[in-house]
C-alpha cells in the first residue's frame, strides 16, 4: 500500500471519529482534544505532501498551467488627429461628435491582427447579459491596455446598410484606424468582420461612436 493511501486512510479515520464522537455523545468535543486533532492532521497533510505521488502530481499541476507570456506593445509609425479621424469616420456613417484625446499614435495592420491573433474572450456570448456590446467594450479596454492608450481603436454600434459590405442588424463592434489611415472593422463575435481577420470599413447606419 503506498504512503499516499496510508496518509489519507489515517486522516479520513481520524475526521470520521470525531464526528462520530459529537453525534454519539451530543458533546463538543474538548477545546485541548480539538487542538491536539488538528495538528494532528496538519501534520498528516506535511507528510502527505512530501511522499513522492503527490509531489509529482502537485509538479504535473503546475506544469499544466503555465501563463503565456504578455503581447509585446505594438511598434507606432505615425500619429493622427482627432479631426482627421472625424473626417475618415464621417463618411462611413459612424456618429462621432468629438474626440477625447488631441492625437492618437498608429500602427501597420499586421500589428493589429498580432493583437487580434492574441486576444480571445474565453466568455461565451449571452444574449441580453454578456453580448455585443460586452465583447466589444472589452476588446477595446485591451486594445488600450495593450498600446497604453494612445491607439485609435473605436467602439460602435450600428447596423448594416442594404448593398454595403456584410449585412446585419443592429449591432455592437470595433473598428481601429491603421498606419494607413485606413479604417477596419474589427469583430470578435465575426458579425461585421471575420475572426481574428480586420476588414476594410463600409458604410453602415450608425447609433453612436467613441474612440
Amino acid at each position: 500500500m503506498s504512503p499516499e493511501i496510508i496518509y489519507a486512510i489515517v486522516f479520513i479515520l481520524v475526521a470520521l471519529l470525531a464526528i462520530l464522537y459529537t453525534k454519539l455523545t451530543g458533546n463538543k468535543i474538548p477545546p485541548k482534544v480539538k487542538t491536539a486533532l488538528h495538528i494532528f492532521l496538519t501534520l498528516i497533510l506535511k507528510a502527505a505532501t512530501k511522499t513522492p505521488g503527490i509531489r509529482s502530481l502537485c509538479f504535473v499541476k503546475a506544469a499544466s498551467t503555465t501563463i503565456p507570456p504578455p503581447l509585446p506593445p505594438p511598434v507606432f509609425t505615425g500619429t493622427i488627429t482627432g479631426t482627421e479621424i472625424r473626417a475618415l469616420l464621417e463618411p462611413l456613417g459612424i456618429k462621432m461628435y468629438v474626440t477625447v484625446d488631441r492625437d492618437y499614435e498608429l500602427t501597420s495592420i499586421l500589428e493589429i491582427e498580432r493583437f487580434l491573433k492574441h486576444y480571445h474572450e474565453e466568455l461565451p456570448y449571452t444574449k441580453d447579459d454578456y453580448d455585443c456590446d460586452d465583447h466589444a467594450w472589452l476588446m477595446r479596454a485591451e486594445a488600450l491596455k495593450w498600446s497604453k492608450g494612445r491607439m485609435p481603436w473605436g467602439y460602435v454600434e450600428g447596423q448594416s446598410i442594404p448593398g454595403e459590405g456584410r449585412q446585419f442588424g443592429p449591432h455592437a463592434f470595433n473598428f481601429v484606424i491603421d498606419a494607413r489611415k485606413t479604417v477596419w472593422y474589427v469583430d470578435e463575435l465575426t458579425v461585421a468582420a471575420g475572426k481574428d481577420k480586420p476588414v476594410v470599413a463600409y458604410p453602415i447606419k450608425s447609433y453612436m461612436g467613441r474612440v
